[in-house]
């Protein structure tokens, strides 16, 4: 709540000036730009820190952990662009994007499952979902920390074919298990489901992608940086 109003416009003008540093970085000195496009992610972590802390909310402090990996590995992938390597697939970006799939793990695990009780019992239905984050669902996030680890550390390795498959199908069995079929009548609710499934989907088509050989071994990994994340 106390990020409304102008501190709101604020986080939103900080965030544009890491976009348009990006877009302008050859005209700008080197670290000019990768330090104006970390400003945004620093505060927004002083700022989710600060409320924590103020309202005893431990509960919460995963979803501030996983930012603060998420902002090192924004950092991580400057680093290896001014190295010269290829950072649109180096370390710093798969670890971004499995972070911030982890993200969308913990989140979406707490609201999809809310949301969708709340409209089931509007709708007269009986059915419901699974509660959020009882047992199953621990066991799948931990269990998705070294699968998803795997593949940030050997994305071409075989054996990662089948971590990826793995990941797919627990994550595919959670979403199962919070009655998305039966939300069709309203959008808002079913498109939570639809974005969550692109978890599962990624996953198993980049195992696909990578037991068949494919000449872009990248490709696939859209499906969560468009689908998951980009939705």
């Amino acid at each position: 709540m106390p990020i409304v109003g102008r501190p709101l416009a604020g986080l939103l003008r900080l965030w544009a000036l890491g976009r348009i540093a990006i877009l302008s970085s050859a005209a700008l000195p080197v670290r000019a730009a990768p330090a104006l496009d970390l400003i945004f992610l620093l505060v927004l972590c002083a700022l989710i820190l600060r409320e924590l802390v103020a309202g005893g909310n431990r509960r919460n402090l995963i979803v501030l952990a996983l930012l603060v990996v998420f902002t090192l590995t924004n950092a991580l992938f400057h680093i290896e662009a001014s190295q010269g390597r290829y950072a649109t697939q180096g370390v710093g970006l798969r670890l971004g994007v499995a972070t911030a799939v982890m993200m969308i793990a913990v989140i979406g695990g707490r609201i999809i499952p809310s949301f969708t009780r709340n409209w089931l019992v509007s709708a007269g239905q009986a059915a419901r979902p699974a509660p959020p984050m009882e047992g199953f669902d621990r066991l799948v996030l931990l269990a998705s920390l070294p699968l998803l680890l795997l593949w940030v550390a050997a994305p071409l390795a075989f054996l990662t074919s089948f971590a990826l498959l793995a990941f797919g199908a627990l994550h595919l069995l959670r979403l199962m298990r919070w009655q998305g079929h039966r939300t069709g009548r309203e959008p808002p609710v079913w498109v939570l489901h639809f974005s969550y499934a692109m978890i599962p989907l990624g996953a198993v088509c980049m195992a696909v992608e990578k037991m068949l050989g494919a000449a872009d071994r990248a490709a696939a990994q859209h499906i969560w940086m468009a689908g998951a994340i980009g939705e």
